[in-house]
């Protein structure tokens, strides 16, 4: 028997909404990651740890906005709307190299001892499963 519908789709929603899920909590722990950074560098002046507070926290909104933009690429991918493979090629793409960048800073700055760079090191190992499957199978189909 043969299928008429793309058999991959509910997986990669599935994914998608994984990799949302994981976004939005990076772009929170951050935030929280980010309002304790001067008990982790104590060689910074005052001023400097509140430019990086502010410039982190525009990051953070960002990966908190990539996450809903996921979820709802991932009620795309679910209902098997064709939008949602182009989408999300893109979304993967831009999040995979900003959160790549986030979680080497992360780990520079604090190692793994902070939820948040062992978030963004699992959020890129999904999203690099998802652009590999997508790339093998040729969109989601």
């Amino acid at each position: 028997m043969e299928r008429t519908g793309p058999r991959g789709a509910a997986f990669v929603g599935f994914l998608f909404l994984l990799v949302g899920v994981f976004l939005v909590l990076l772009g929170a722990t951050r935030l929280f990651d980010l309002g304790v950074i001067g008990n982790y560098v104590s060689s910074i002046s005052s001023q400097d740890i509140e430019i990086i507070q502010r410039i982190g926290a525009t990051g953070s909104y960002m990966l908190i906005l990539y996450g809903i933009i996921a979820f709802a690429l991932s009620i795309g991918f679910f209902q098997q709307q064709e939008w949602a493979a182009g989408g999300g090629f893109v979304l993967i793409l831009i999040s995979l190299v900003s959160t790549g960048f986030i979680a080497w800073e992360q780990y520079s700055l604090f190692g793994l001892s902070v939820m948040s760079t062992t978030l963004s090191m699992v959020t890129c190992l999904v999203m690099a499963l998802i652009l590999v499957y997508l790339i093998v199978a040729r969109g989601w189909k």
